[in-house]
């Protein structure tokens, strides 16, 4: 069970980056199976479609999301100093982990 669990996030994560790259429309279904190097029998028997490949893409993208959230939420509401908990959040977002 946790190889087609596995297959599947490979699937997803595949066309994902496809649909960053080369947008929606542009990215085929030949395109992801050529990126996995897998036949369209086999990405077929995980999404019928490209447009479900985008809904669980999208599913996938929000739970990530909402956990960076909460987890950012849970450090601001624990903090004594939320301001400076926020500002420094926000600086190694934008310019990666302090190099002191």
């Amino acid at each position: 069970m946790t190889q087609k669990i596995n297959k599947e996030a490979k699937i997803i994560d595949a066309a994902y980056k496809l649909f960053l790259e080369k947008g929606f429309r542009s990215t085929t279904m030949d395109d992801i199976c050529q990126s996995l190097g897998i036949s369209k029998k086999t990405l077929y028997r995980f999404f019928s479609s490209k447009t479900e490949l985008l809904a669980a893409a999208f599913q996938k993208l929000k739970i990530r999301m909402t956990a960076k959230v909460e987890a950012t939420s849970w450090i601001i509401a624990t903090s004594l100093f939320p301001q400076a908990e926020i500002q420094s959040f926000g600086h190694r977002k934008l310019f990666g982990p302090d190099q002191s």
